[in-house]
């Protein structure tokens, strides 16, 4: 589950057309998964890699 929110938050930021939805996911579920915040990084860490 957190790969695929991982996926959503990655492809929400990357569409300008969406910040306001892009933030809110981050603020909803950034605190729920505090406990793989390290994993949650290097994930987003190479989804960003992979984007760009």
């Amino acid at each position: 589950m957190p790969c695929t929110l991982v996926v959503h938050i990655a492809h929400a930021n990357s569409n300008p057309g969406l910040p306001g939805c892009a933030n809110k996911t981050i603020f909803l579920w950034v605190p729920l998964l505090e406990p793989l915040h390290d994993l949650l990084h290097i994930l987003i860490m190479l989804l960003l890699t992979l984007l760009l």
